[in-house]
């Protein structure tokens, strides 16, 4: 009976213990499009609370303007942006979440735009990239995801080493 209970209780904390996890996101990490996104909709295995956001950064990792982003009050897991028109690109999406313990998670990907928007008035002309640029862009685009990545790692080691310092102790 006893075990029963510890394995009980040790299920209920694993549990609060929980973070909100990234499940699903579209576009898709290294995805290539031929036209900008309507919408950037991340979907996380809880729901997500307010602070919660997405930004978007382009070509030199500047900020991406007009994107506004939050949660979905329809669908409480998910998280929403709204980008303006981009042009052919590589697009990096750096998210934040907060859980419903509070914890924040974090994490970044890039996607890639290869058709221009159309001219306002003018008629589109659809033009299909060969495949050596989609090739190009998917490396550009792993290589921003991963240089993201390395910042976030640095970002997150830095938070903890900060909190934790440990005495240098020189032997003779």
């Amino acid at each position: 009976m006893i075990i029963c209970l510890a394995l009980f209780a040790g299920q209920g904390l694993h549990a609060a213990e929980a973070h909100a996890e990234l499940v699903s996101a579209y576009p898709a990490p290294g995805a290539t499009l031929d036209a900008t996104p309507a919408e950037i909709r991340l979907t996380f295995s809880e729901r997500i609370g307010l602070g919660s956001q997405i930004q978007l950064f382009g070509p030199q990792f500047r900020a991406v303007a007009g994107v506004q982003s939050g949660p979905d009050p329809a669908a409480p897991e998910q998280l929403r942006a709204f980008p303006p028109q981009l042009p052919p690109n590589i697009y990096t999406v750096e998210w934040s979440a907060v859980s419903a313990d509070g914890h924040e998670v974090s994490g970044s990907y890039a996607f890639a735009v290869t058709a221009a928007p159309p001219a306002p008035g003018a008629a589109a002309t659809q033009r299909q990239a060969g495949p050596w640029l989609r090739g190009a862009l998917l490396l550009a685009a792993l290589a921003v995801c991963g240089a993201a990545w390395g910042l976030a790692r640095r970002r997150r080691a830095g938070r903890r080493s900060d909190a934790a310092v440990l005495p240098v102790v020189r032997r003779p």
